[in-house]
């Protein structure tokens, strides 16, 4: 099957962002003086989630603590340790994007993040050039794991959503993948694969160095872009 397209979720699959995340929303639980346990399981919830979805669970797991408040440090503690620490790219995710560009196969981010705070990301690591469309969490009122970010991001290229591919480190990207009707592929980074999870996967790799192989034997990837696939 000849793909349509390659959607990208972003964090903790193109760049090593999550842990940072999960960091940040700890030590801002710490100040507000939250169960650690709890706040490390709100953190991990979170993951591929959009701020409508995030909000709203928070609510409903500390509501005596104003959102806008824990969110607001959290971020500010996150952007400091980014700062200090840098943003590292995931292994494979330069030579991927050679590839799919030297195939002639549209490449999309679509990540759960807004648009104001993936953008500027997205730019700084020389990433964004490589991208036809951008689909961002602020766009659609329904979080992953739903599908309507996948489906809006289809609709941007005119594309079958059955005829494109999808990479995706989290449970939520998974689900909203597969309900898109996507073919998702999962390269885990905090969380494993359940078996939940591995059942809705065409793949699940170690590493975005196993892509392009599995482009070049599993779908209508072929001739020069597959003579140099990595």
């Amino acid at each position: 099957m000849k793909l349509d397209a390659v959607f990208f979720d972003m964090d903790g699959l193109m760049i090593d962002s999550e842990s940072g995340g999960i960091t940040a929303c700890q030590k801002a639980g710490a100040h507000f003086g939250l169960p650690a346990g709890e706040v490390d399981r709100y953190a991990h919830l979170c993951i591929g989630a959009n701020t409508r979805h995030s909000r709203e669970l928070f609510l409903s797991m500390f509501p005596d603590i104003s959102y806008e408040n824990f969110s607001s440090l959290s971020r500010l503690i996150r952007r400091q340790l980014q700062e200090e620490e840098g943003i590292p790219l995931k292994e494979g995710i330069l030579p991927l994007l050679a590839f799919l560009r030297r195939c002639s196969c549209p490449a999309g981010v679509v990540t759960s993040t807004a648009r104001a705070i993936a953008m500027p990301q997205l730019e700084k690591l020389s990433l964004a050039p490589w991208f036809s469309v951008f689909t961002f969490g602020d766009e659609v009122t329904r979080s992953k794991p739903f599908p309507d970010i996948y489906q809006t991001a289809a609709r941007k290229l005119n594309v079958s959503p059955a005829r494109c591919l999808v990479l995706e480190d989290s449970h939520n990207g998974i689900r909203a993948a597969s309900a898109a009707g996507m073919i998702p592929i999962m390269v885990p980074d905090l969380l494993p694969a359940t078996p939940e999870i591995a059942a809705l996967c065409h793949r699940v790799c170690g590493s975005l160095l196993e892509i392009p192989p599995i482009l070049c034997r599993e779908f209508d990837f072929s001739g020069e872009c597959c003579t140099k696939n990595t």
